[in-house]
């Protein structure tokens, strides 16, 4: 880390981090979806998704304040968890309907246009049965400093331990794909939107692989 002040740590996610996660998801993905309280019910909705996915959850922190996140899966979710997660996914969506109907359909058909593609990357791969890099976002405060090749690391042993490696992480234009090209991802499949998907989704989608 730059500046002798700076300190960053790791841990397994908290539920009290939801909070502090959901800025990070609105500046990273929802920043052009009307106001910004949509915009944040959209990245509230959009991380619950996310979490009730995963089977391993960590962030990173720089002096004591969270910056990031990684999920991973492994086989089934408890259904425990995916239910808590789901539900408050589901009052975040009908808030965002209730809100701006406009942009909540926007949003939908994006959620269900993007499930449909990733569904049909991962069919057309070789890696169906291994884990998955479920998530990875930093805020401001952690770029450039090595903490997401380190967020990185952290799931790519959890995924090894659970011999679920290689493992695939699904992504588009829309996210820094070139970053995990940098740390040594192979692409493996990719979707060229059409321009009726382009009305909703990223130019490109992308499967890669993760060793």
């Amino acid at each position: 880390m730059s500046g002798e002040s700076s300190t960053a740590g790791f841990r397994p996610f908290e539920e009290a981090d939801f909070d502090r996660i959901v800025p990070i998801m609105q500046e990273l993905w929802h920043a052009g979806y009307g106001d910004t309280a949509f915009q944040r019910l959209a990245a509230t909705d959009d991380l619950a998704h996310m979490l009730g996915r995963c089977t391993f959850a960590r962030v990173a922190l720089v002096n004591g304040a969270v910056c990031g996140i990684v999920l991973a899966r492994v086989g089934a979710v408890d259904a425990a968890w995916a239910e808590r997660w789901r539900l408050v996914g589901k009052r975040a969506h009908e808030a965002m309907e209730a809100l701006d109907p406009a942009h909540h359909a926007q949003a939908s058909s994006f959620i269900e246009g993007e499930a449909a593609v990733n569904r049909a990357l991962l069919a057309s791969s070789d890696l169906k049965d291994g884990g998955e890099l479920v998530l990875l976002a930093l805020g401001a405060a952690a770029r450039g400093h090595g903490i997401g090749r380190k967020l990185l690391d952290i799931a790519r042993t959890y995924l090894a331990e659970h011999q679920a490696l290689p493992g695939y992480l699904l992504t588009d234009t829309s996210c820094d794909w070139q970053f995990y090209e940098h740390l040594g991802l192979t692409r493996a499949v990719t979707h060229v939107s059409t321009p009726a998907e382009r009305e909703y989704l990223a130019e490109e989608m992308y499967l890669y692989r993760l060793g």
